[in-house]
This record gives C-alpha cells, sequence and structure tokens, in this order.
C-alpha cells in the first residue's frame, strides 16, 4: 500500500523522517507499504505536472505507469491545521472514498471533512474534522 503524508511546506525534509518512521510503526502490519512525503512526491512530479490544480489531481487520482494501481491508496496528514493544497488533497481523496487520516502521536484519526475557516489576502486556513466533532468547529 501507497500511503502519501501530507508534511507541512515548512517541514525540513530530514524532518520529514521521524513522522513518516512513526507511521510506519502504525502500519508495520500492512503488506507492502510505501510511505511517501509530500515533499518526496513533489520533487518527483510537480515540474511535471505543471501546476498546483494538475499536482493535485494527480496526488488524489494518479496512476502508476506500469501497474495501473492507484498512486496512492491513503493519505495522512501530520497537522490538523492545513494550508490550501493539503486541504484540497484531503477533500478530493474524501470525495473519492480513498481514506484520509490525521496523525497524533502514534494514532490515527479518521477524517472526515475539510472546513475551510478563514480566507483573506492575509491567511487561508482549513482545518481536518473528525466524526465526533459534529458542528463544533
Amino acid at each position: 500500500m501507497r500511503v502519501f503524508l501530507a508534511c507541512p511546506p515548512s517541514m525540513e525534509r530530514e524532518d520529514a523522517i521521524e513522522p513518516a518512521n512513526d507511521l510506519k510503526q502504525i502500519l508495520r502490519g500492512m503488506k507492502d507499504l510505501d510511505v511517501i512525503t509530500s515533499m518526496e512526491e513533489f520533487d518527483r512530479s510537480f515540474n511535471e505536472k505543471g501546476s498546483w490544480e494538475n499536482w493535485i489531481e494527480f496526488i488524489v487520482n494518479g496512476r502508476h505507469y506500469t501497474s495501473q494501481k492507484p498512486l496512492f491508496e491513503c493519505y495522512v496528514m501530520t497537522q490538523r491545521d492545513v494550508d490550501k493544497a493539503t486541504a484540497q488533497i484531503a477533500e478530493r481523496a474524501l470525495r473519492t472514498g480513498k481514506p484520509v487520516f490525521y496523525m497524533e502521536g502514534l494514532t490515527l484519526r479518521q477524517v472526515q471533512t475539510v472546513r475551510h475557516l478563514f480566507d483573506s489576502p492575509e491567511m487561508e486556513e482549513w482545518k481536518l474534522t473528525f466524526p465526533e466533532d459534529g458542528d463544533k468547529i
């Protein structure tokens, strides 16, 4: 299973090693587990896709060129408050029926929705919500 690990854009690449290893520990029983960080996939495919819109679409609906299996089968977010690109990835994955999780320590919480909180020239912010949140956010 290929898992997309969404790390904040401000995170240094070497700092993404710890959450990737934590996720591998959480999912250690999964067969053929391959955790790919957002930075790794960005470096590998963004220029080829040419825009944020195309890259986000590729992350959610792309297929491996030889096997034709989905590029990613599961999405894990490392922050509950997310930027626009991460929010769009989570929203689209949820719409297509793919699982989206928030990693809190060594626990995965299933994401139900992504809620847009702010939209101004200075700040845009989205928050992941969970079934137990109801309408509280």
